[in-house]
């Protein structure tokens, strides 16, 4: 019952990292969509600027070169990306909402690309890190079962052996194992962890 209960919130967790993920490049292709209809459909309406290509493609090349002036080179070639990937089974997501902006800032501006060139490390990165956010919870509940599992092995134990624990504490522990016979417990605790346990 426990391991179907901690499958259980497994499948949840799962399920909202993966969705964490999914909607974040959700948000990247909607605003990349929004982007686009604003700067090359209605604002040329609006403003009916006969210069309004060239001023917009020089904005865009300029908000680029500073952004990646300040983030620097990202995101990665696609080839690159694979080859990371393909090498060390994983892809760094320590710089990746830089890497969204570096993406979608030339799409937006009129770059001759499509969104695949700039979403490829994007994806590997969120990937790695909904695989390393699983391994990590998935070790934590394998952690929490393993201490329950302790508490429960050592309070049957000292239910189990209470009177003679009792006689251990207060007149040594060699002899009153061997003239009353206490189980052999699973768990070794110390004097201090018995006494604060049994309030001797």
């Amino acid at each position: 019952m426990k391991r179907l209960k901690n499958n259980l919130v497994l499948i949840i967790y799962t399920m909202l990292v993966g969705g964490i993920a999914g909607l974040i490049i959700w948000l990247f292709l909607k605003a990349m969509n929004l982007g686009i209809e604003f700067l090359w459909v209605y604002l040329p309406s609006v403003l009916n600027f006969k210069l309004y290509t060239i001023v917009v493609c020089l904005m865009g090349g300029i908000i680029l070169g500073l952004w990646k002036w300040k983030f620097g080179d990202s995101p990665e070639e696609l080839s690159i990306v694979l080859s990371k990937v393909k090498k060390d089974k994983r892809y760094s997501y320590k710089n990746i909402f830089p890497s969204i902006g570096s993406a979608i800032i030339p799409l937006i501006f009129g770059a001759s690309v499509g969104p695949e060139a700039g979403l490829s490390g994007i994806i590997a990165g969120l990937c790695t890190w909904v695989g390393d956010k699983l391994k990590h919870f998935s070790k934590e509940i394998k952690e929490l079962t393993l201490s329950e599992e302790i508490t429960i092995v050592t309070n049957s134990y000292l239910l189990e052996n209470i009177g003679a624990i009792r006689y251990v504490v207060r007149h040594g522990t060699r002899w009153a194992v061997k003239s009353i016979g206490i189980k052999t417990p699973k768990i070794v605790l110390t004097v201090k962890e018995v006494l604060k346990v049994i309030q001797v």
